[in-house]
């Protein structure tokens, strides 16, 4: 049980970020300029992935086409 969310279970999630509108707000609400790469998920070099806590952003993640 989670010590955050009172006798409820804690949920990671890790969703990919799969158009631009989703991408921009991933940037403006993680600070950081994620949205620069949407040529790069757009021709498949690499995706991008949000994690969230019991619903709150966590990270941002990118994955390259190569699996690094």
């Amino acid at each position: 049980k989670s010590q955050y969310n009172r006798g409820a279970m804690d949920v990671w999630t890790i969703t990919q970020i799969l158009n631009t509108k989703e991408l921009a707000a991933e940037g403006t609400a993680q600070h950081h300029c994620v949205y620069s790469y949407r040529d790069r998920c757009r021709d498949g070099t690499c995706s991008i992935w949000s994690v969230k806590f019991n619903g709150n952003r966590k990270l941002t993640m990118e994955l390259l086409n190569d699996g690094r």
